[in-house]
């Protein structure tokens, strides 16, 4: 927002909060207060054809010219309170933003967790080296250190670097000691993966 629209928003608020504080916020009020007063005070004057009536006027104009200059002391004290209030408002904002980004980073790993389950036993299936599927694993990999990112970067420090890799869970038909041990480390990632999905569920 620029400097100029920053204090558009805060004039605008300021003249709306002013209004509403002298109760002259809505049309309503505006016919009921100020206009039927004086068109009464018109009418009575009128028809007395005397100098009796214009008190009642004087007094109606006094009252709006009260009502006026209060309204323009609250236009201007909003003025200086209305900033903060502003910038309290848009810090406030920044939680649910961060909450709701956080959220929608865990439901991305329920979904990539439900893909990795399908790439793994698809895996058990492929009976030589299983390039493409190796190489559709690491973007699978990339994509879950990606999203835990967004949500804590030591998570993701911790998924890309496996340590140990303890023997897959499942069986594949592939001979191919390197895809074997690809295949191994994608289940173990998917092992992993669905502790840190759980933990973060349990702490929603």
């Amino acid at each position: 927002m620029g400097y100029r629209d920053y204090w558009t928003e805060v004039a605008t608020r300021a003249f709306s909060e002013s209004l509403k504080a002298v109760s002259w916020d809505n049309w309503i009020n505006i016919v009921v207060k100020i206009l039927m007063p004086l068109l009464i005070a018109a009418a009575l004057t009128w028809w007395a054809q005397t100098g009796v009536e214009y008190s009642r006027i004087v007094q109606v104009l006094l009252t709006l010219g009260i009502t006026a200059i209060v309204a323009i002391i609250i236009f201007f004290t909003k003025m200086l309170t209305i900033p903060p209030k502003m910038h309290s408002e848009t810090l406030a904002l920044v939680p649910k933003e961060q909450d709701s980004e956080r959220e929608a980073a865990i439901l991305k790993l329920v979904q990539l967790r439900h893909d990795g389950v399908r790439h793994r036993n698809d895996g058990k299936k492929i009976e030589d080296e299983g390039v493409e599927w190796s190489e559709e694993s690491l973007q699978w990999m990339e994509d879950v250190i990606a999203t835990l990112t967004i949500i804590s970067p030591a998570k993701a420090e911790m998924f890309r670097v496996l340590d140990t890799v303890p023997q897959a869970r499942h069986r594949c038909l592939s001979d191919d000691k390197k895809f074997r041990t690809k295949f191994a480390m994608h289940d173990y990632r998917l092992v992993r993966l669905t502790e840190i999905a759980d933990n973060l569920l349990n702490q929603s």
